[in-house]
């Protein structure tokens, strides 16, 4: 599967969750959905904690970054309340569109699937771009909670969450 097209194992992989959901039933989706919840919920709070620990407390959300640095990679702009919900919306998108033509180079090998990345490496990335800022941080939360909204509504059962 390294570097190659990844379709025969998507196709297996929702055969094996239209299977899970046909044996078990609605009862089944429900229990794996509850359970899901109290997994991300509760690994949100552990990262929580591990950003805590790691970067000195709720400090850990200033900016670490030199004045004059941060005055080089930020250009404050500000919108009216129509025009910053369709920027919004409009960004929303280009990161949906974004996140589905990575999706799709990945099922036909033209992108590495080294380039996912696991739990402790975004707790790792969470930690650097709260150390830029807090809009850093909430920039790179938006744009994790974007990417899993995408493989939510897709129609495999197996990355439904």
């Amino acid at each position: 599967m390294a570097g190659g097209p990844a379709v025969p194992w998507v196709i297996a992989a929702a055969g094996l969750s239209v299977f899970y959901v046909d044996r078990g039933g609605l009862r089944t989706v429900i229990l794996t959905d509850q359970m899901q919840f109290v997994l991300m919920y509760g690994g949100f709070i552990l990262l929580l904690g591990f950003l805590f620990l790691r970067h000195g407390g709720i400090g850990f959300l200033a900016p670490r970054v030199p004045a004059s640095h941060a005055e080089k990679m930020l250009v404050r702009v500000q919108y009216g309340p129509l025009a910053s919900l369709a920027r919004g919306v409009a960004k929303t998108a280009d990161i949906s569109i974004f996140s589905l033509k990575m999706l799709g180079k990945m099922l036909l090998g033209e992108v590495s699937w080294r380039h996912l990345s696991g739990p402790v490496t975004i707790a790792d990335f969470a930690g650097q771009s709260a150390q830029m800022g807090w809009i850093s941080y909430l920039s790179f939360l938006a744009l994790i909670s974007i990417s899993l909204g995408v493989l939510n509504l897709l129609p495999i059962p197996l990355l439904d969450g």
